[in-house]
């Protein structure tokens, strides 16, 4: 067994947490430097001394709130941002039942909708729930400086059907009482506790809407943990957490427990060339009798993941999916270029695009689309679209009966019980396994980003970068086919 002792670097978080210099910390935790351990052993430090003191810790997903739970124990008081809100406003505001997603069988009658825009009103509904906008008024407003085309006559229906959801008389999304909670916070309305001792983590990813939230809750020290190399999710519209503090008092855990310590040196050079020229990253000394056992095999899009798949059916290789996967969105572009038609009439807000192309290609003359196919008009459209190009990519290079097989069998992948996983990088942040293998989409992602000097980089191109750091730094023992890795 490997004993582990605390680092320097960890005892100054202790000390730092147990009596604060700032009344915000900030802890850059690298890949693997076990940041919840640290925290729960700073807290039980903390807490051992000022055993009446309240802690509040915030995570981001309900697996890892469920673990936090079990390792603070009655130490903290751990939640995500959605049940956090949910204890704030659904008893005390009546509010409806909860669903997931609303349909038109949840509207009530007396809201009369526009023929056949039930669903694009309910989609408008959860992206102003989504956004930091305080109000319907402001989101339409900031909606129509960016999107020309956006149907601003929709508004006054969703207005009606966010008010009889704030009245109770119909049912309520997740993303409509997060909502309703920013809002009344933002106003005083609600008034929330005081807090000794705030902790959030994944710092680096934040939604507008929770950090005015954060921003908010009263606390004498707020300790804010996470790695800005780690943010891969720009495309969400996320927020760099740690850019709003800048005179906070900055720890650092730098040392991965995770990664073994022969790749390390690569993975720091790595990190010093592309995101962050001063950034240390120490690996882990494992004993050299272990065997490695456990794999995963990383893809950059689903598409590539797919193409995995039909390979391992073929070879009747057995595989495990991860249960946060989502099948009907993993194989959603594909199956709609494979059974795409003219005059469908698309109702998923995320392919309409897509099928604004189909029916464009359905208006040539028949003679034109002798001359040009359905696939490779859609190609020819969506050059920078990255989603529908990769799809179609995997339509033409696998049989189409493959994919449809692959999505049929796809969700008895998750119960496979089985040492190699398939999943997208992107799904892999909080993975470890004994090997990690990247697929050469991996590679091709980031292959034009690295002459590039990180001050120089866009948003999109440096979360590219932070997302092959991700994938780089899920193995234990053995990292395969990191190509841009130099001098393992």
């Amino acid at each position: 067994m490997i004993k582990l002792s605390y680092t320097d670097e960890q005892k100054l978080i202790f000390d730092e947490i147990i009596r604060p210099t700032n009344p915000v910390l900030t802890i850059k935790a690298t890949a693997g430097s076990s940041k919840s351990h640290s925290l729960v052993a700073a807290i039980t430090r903390y807490k051992q001394i000022y055993p009446y003191t309240s802690v509040r810790y915030i995570v981001f997903g309900k697996m890892a709130s469920d673990e936090a739970k079990r390792e603070f124990g009655t130490n903290a008081i751990v939640s995500t941002l959605h049940s956090y809100a949910y204890h704030k406003v659904i008893r005390q505001y009546s509010l409806g039942t909860v669903k997931s997603f609303l349909t038109w069988r949840d509207i009530p009658k007396s809201i009369r909708l526009p023929f056949g825009k039930d669903s694009e009103i309910l989609n408008l509904i959860e992206e102003y729930c989504k956004s930091e906008y305080k109000s319907l008024e402001a989101y339409s407003t900031a909606l129509k400086l960016v999107d020309s085309n956006a149907d601003l006559r929709l508004f006054p229906f969703a207005k009606r059907i966010l008010n009889a959801m704030a009245q109770g008389s119909m049912p309520v999304t997740h993303s409509f009482y997060l909502k309703l909670f920013h809002i009344l916070v933002m106003t005083g309305t609600i008034q929330l506790d005081h807090e000794d001792r705030l902790l959030v983590d994944e710092f680096q990813d934040m939604s507008g809407m929770a950090l005015d939230i954060i921003n908010a809750i009263p606390a004498d020290q707020k300790v804010f943990v996470g790695d800005s190399n780690q943010s891969i999710f720009s495309f969400l519209n996320l927020k760099d957490g740690f850019s709003f503090y800048p005179n906070a008092k900055v720890l650092n855990l730098s040392k991965s427990f995770r990664v073994s310590h022969y790749y390390a040196p690569a993975i720091q050079q790595f990190l010093r060339d592309h995101l962050e020229p001063n950034a240390v990253f120490e690996g882990m000394d494992y004993p050299t009798n272990v065997r490695p056992v456990t794999k995963a095999y990383l893809t950059r899009t689903n598409a590539s993941l797919i193409g995995k798949m039909i390979e391992l059916n073929k070879a009747g290789t057995p595989y495990h999916l991860s249960s946060k996967t989502k099948i009907k969105d993993m194989f959603k572009f594909p199956l709609a270029i494979i059974y795409a038609k003219p005059a469908f009439d698309q109702k998923d807000p995320e392919l309409k695009h897509l099928q604004h192309d189909i029916d464009d290609w359905g208006s040539l003359s028949a003679t034109k689309r002798e001359e040009v196919s359905l696939i490779k008009y859609l190609k020819e459209a969506n050059i920078n679209d990255q989603k529908i190009t990769s799809a179609i990519n995997l339509v033409l290079n696998f049989d189409r009966q493959d994919i449809i097989d692959a999505h049929k069998h796809a969700e008895t992948h998750k119960n496979e019980v089985c040492d190699l996983q398939l999943m997208t990088a992107h799904t892999s942040k909080g993975t470890t396994r004994d090997i990690i293998e990247l697929d050469e989409d991996l590679n091709e992602s980031i292959k034009d980003l690295l002459d590039k000097r990180p001050t120089k980089l866009t948003t999109e191109e440096r979360s590219e970068l932070c997302l092959y750091f991700v994938a780089i730094t899920r193995h234990r023992h053995e990292l395969i086919n990191a190509k841009h890795l130099k001098d393992i």
